[in-house]
């Protein structure tokens, strides 16, 4: 229902000789409504949206900054349903406007199995927002004006807080699996105040943006000079996931000595076969004990906690 002030009026109707705009959605970007520190995640008109920009928000360490992409969905469905009425001398006057929904689904062959439904189940109970990425690479959101300077902004929808369901659609002899992603918007979100950062102000490569993948490491041994670990991706069979290979430079690691409390300098890392690594460093106490982390970019772990 519009709030109706005393003031209210009608805003001018003139349409300009060239207007761009958006089209169908085609992807998503999970945002945090507000990050820890209290401070926002729209982008301001002031920044520029380049790789380097795009790189920075995938990997940023404060999780709550961090930008959440999915991959490729297909046949989305946005719709306002129609509002709650109430029927007073054959008049229909709106009590409430109806809630606006999003419903698509993931086809592709990693994005429609279980493993990619775990991390759309993990959006179900935060409190998120989405800029949404059409199919020229144009991102859309909700026109705002933040700062003390007043700058204007384009903040995320802000997602209702669980109102998102996920689900798998398993295949049968004439479909492909999927998975299906449904969510209503929060009721403050006002269609008309719907916004957009077009795709020409835009160098950054937003339609193949990849999140964070998830890496295990498993120590498979260790002595006082050398670290031979096991990592793997979240994907795969069960009993074979995909080995995790490219990381064999010494600056994708960080190893800590906790005992010492301080850094241990890595001299090698050699990779062999694929998937398993051997880290060499200097000299560590037997029974020590020491942290390794990856520190590679596109990539997260869980430090790895072992005994020299």
């Amino acid at each position: 229902m519009a709030v109706c002030k005393c003031d209210s009026r009608l805003v001018n109707s003139g349409i300009p000789n060239c207007v761009t705009g958006f089209e169908r959605i085609v992807k998503l970007f999970f945002v945090y409504q507000t990050a820890n520190d209290g401070t926002s995640n729209g982008i301001p008109c002031s920044q520029t949206i380049d790789e380097a920009f795009l790189t920075e928000k995938l990997n940023e360490a404060d999780v709550s900054k961090r930008w959440y992409p999915t991959g490729k969905i297909s046949t989305v469905t946005e719709v306002r349903n129609d509002p709650t009425t109430e029927t007073i001398d054959n008049v229909d006057f709106i009590v409430e406007k109806g809630s606006r929904t999003f419903n698509g689904f993931f086809v592709d062959t990693a994005t429609s199995t279980p493993t990619y439904l775990k991390f759309l189940k993990s959006a179900e109970c935060p409190l998120i927002m989405y800029f949404g990425i059409d199919v020229n690479g144009t991102i859309v959101g909700i026109e705002s004006i933040e700062g003390v300077s007043q700058e204007a902004t384009l903040q995320g929808l802000k997602i209702q807080q669980k109102s998102m369901f996920s689900r798998p659609v398993p295949a049968t002899s004439t479909t492909i699996a999927k998975n299906e992603l449904t969510f209503t918007l929060d009721q403050l979100v006002n269609d008309e105040d719907i916004a957009y950062i077009s795709a020409a102000e835009i160098t950054a490569d937003l339609l193949n943006a990849n999140g964070l993948l998830d890496v295990t490491l498993d120590d498979a041994s260790s002595s006082i000079t050398e670290l031979v670990i096991d990592a793997k991706l979240v994907y795969g069979s069960l009993c074979s996931k995909l080995p995790f290979s490219g990381a064999d430079q010494v600056s994708d690691w960080l190893l800590f000595n906790i005992t010492e409390g301080l850094a241990v300098p890595i001299t090698t890392v050699v990779e062999s076969p694929s998937g398993t690594y051997t880290i060499s460093y200097s000299a560590q106490t037997a029974l020590d004990e020491v942290t390794l982390t990856l520190t590679k970019e596109g990539y997260a772990q869980t430090e790895l906690k072992t005994v020299v």
